[in-house]
């Protein structure tokens, strides 16, 4: 098996106090407590996309980003170990009844640059530095307590709880690690509208027009709105949102987990408050309530997914006639054909209200829905083109925080390789964001450094930094070639910045790292 250099996720969590466990159980009955322990977690960490790569005595460690790549890998991690604190705490429940005893865990979790796999051994085995500080923050956290390193905490920070640590002096660490103790994951929420929108003027008319339509005949108006991650699809919705005069309600398709189908329609249900009680005063309230509760997963009759499609399409009448409704369902290209088949219906057969659907897609929805993209009546597609130069020019100059994120002064004038760079980017496959060219904090700093001429590495700049960049590039780069290297995809001003993607060290001689860390 061929040695990889990827950037992966590392999970490592330990069983507290196991030593004074084992002098309380028998053998067997300790080997029965821990079996249960092990496959509890272990199911917690593979239904999140984690490898569990091995046991070290009662250890776990766990990867994510091997063998695949995801762009939220990190809070993929983190995700999946605030579920076994919580599924350790169901499983202590049971131990206590059976037993009489208790399990207390520890977890450390960290994110950075590793070699996977082993010529000799045909192993996926992930070896690297980033895998002694996730155990050493594991060693260094509490009972029951998760702590982060600091790349992790860059890739989370907007959707974790998470309070900061004094600087930690670890086993075999020259420098002290910056930590983080989690507290919870937050719920999906809409982003701050801090960026302006720019160069969206036409995509907003399409979508204000679909509104008035909807409003007009009091009908379902489907507008799909496609572009590559990072384009603008859901700031441009937020503008729509903001400015009609409508109800309003969100839900987004999941990558994985269980009990996904429905999931968008169970935040969208929600959002719209007390459904029961609306549907009380509809002839058939009964009967729809009792369809969508079983899809809320509240209910365990056995009902037909054509039945759960027209529970949906009558609650959102019902919502409808009393005030215009927009539905936003984001990541559909995640979505179960279920799914798609019942926004499909509604659209077909909802009459009466006013009623519109966005829905946000990556054009491999496409690809593995092509009907969604024909003809057909009450539907319409937006597909968001990269913005021009003079448009990007143009973000970069609104950007409220730019000045303070690149620590100079306010006459400052963005750099044609900040500009030219963002149309390369969002010209390519995989696709990144105009905003991330522009401001990302790792390769805003090489675009800077090598418009100005400098060859000269900074302290922040001397070892490769995760960023959700970073992520996404070596995610998307599966779907080339195999002869490509991830690193091809940067621009040559920002080249560094793939380093830390999935690069096989192989195809990677010390010279050409040499050359691509001088142009950092």
């Amino acid at each position: 098996m061929a040695e990889v250099r990827k950037v992966v996720t590392i999970v490592f969590s330990d069983v507290v106090g196991s030593t004074r466990l084992g002098e309380r159980l028998d053998p067997e009955l300790l080997r029965a407590v821990m079996s249960r322990y092990f496959d509890a977690m272990q199911g917690t960490l593979e239904r999140h996309g984690g490898t569990v790569e091995k046991f070290i005595g009662d250890a776990i460690m766990a990867v994510f980003g091997l063998p695949t790549l995801h762009e939220d890998d990190a809070l993929r991690a983190v995700r999946a170990a605030v579920d076994m604190r919580a599924a350790l705490v169901e499983l202590n429940a049971e131990l206590e009844q059976d037993h009489g005893v208790r399990i207390e865990m520890r977890t450390g979790v960290n994110t950075g640059e590793v070699v996977t796999g082993d010529a000799v051994t045909a192993q996926k085995l992930a070896t690297g530095d980033a895998v002694n500080v996730a155990a050493r923050l594991e060693q260094a956290a509490g009972a029951g307590e998760i702590l982060i390193g600091e790349a992790t905490h860059r890739l989370v920070a907007g959707s974790v709880r998470a309070e900061p640590l004094e600087a930690l002096e670890l086993a075999g660490k020259t420098d002290v690690v910056q930590a983080w103790r989690v507290h919870e994951v937050l719920p999906d929420t809409a982003r701050p509208t801090a960026t302006p929108l720019v160069g969206r003027e036409g995509e907003l008319a399409l979508l204000t027009t679909a509104f008035e339509l909807a409003r007009s005949e009091r009908a379902c108006k489907l507008t799909t709105v496609v572009g590559p991650p990072g384009i603008g699809k859901s700031r441009l919705t937020r503008e729509l949102t903001e400015t009609v005069a409508a109800r309003v309600a969100v839900g987004r398709c999941l990558a994985y987990g269980e009990a996904i189908t429905y999931a968008p329609l169970v935040e969208i249900v929600e959002q719209l408050g007390d459904v029961e009680q609306r549907l009380a005063h509809e002839d058939d309230g009964a009967a729809i309530w009792d369809r969508i509760s079983v899809a809320l997963g509240s209910s365990s009759q056995r009902v037909s997914p054509e039945e759960i499609a027209w529970a949906f399409r009558k609650l959102f009448e019902a919502v409808g006639r009393d005030q215009p409704l927009v539905v936003v369902v984001d990541d559909i290209h995640w979505g179960e054909p279920t799914l798609l088949d019942l926004l499909e219906y509604v659209v077909g057969f909802a009459s009466g209200a006013p009623i519109l659907l966005v829905c946000l897609a990556r054009p491999d929805l496409f690809d593995s829905r092509p009907s969604w993209a024909a003809p057909r009546p009450n539907a319409s597609v937006v597909s968001l083109d990269p913005l021009t130069d003079d448009e990007t020019r143009n973000l970069i100059a609104r950007l409220e925080h730019t000045s303070a994120l690149i620590n100079v002064t306010a006459s400052w004038r963005p750099p044609k390789a900040i500009r030219s760079s963002s149309s390369r980017f969002s010209r390519c496959r995989p696709k990144l964001r105009t905003r991330s060219s522009a401001c990302r904090r790792r390769s805003r700093r090489c675009c800077l450094r090598a418009s100005t001429g400098s060859r000269q590495r900074s302290a922040t700049c001397s070892r490769a930094r995760p960023s959700r960049a970073g992520c996404s590039i070596a995610e998307r780069s599966r779907s080339c070639s195999r002869t490509t290297t991830a690193r091809s995809w940067a621009p040559p001003s920002c080249r560094s910045c793939a380093r830390s993607c999935c690069v096989p060290t192989g195809r990677s001689s010390p010279a050409t790292t040499a050359s691509a860390s001088a142009t950092c």
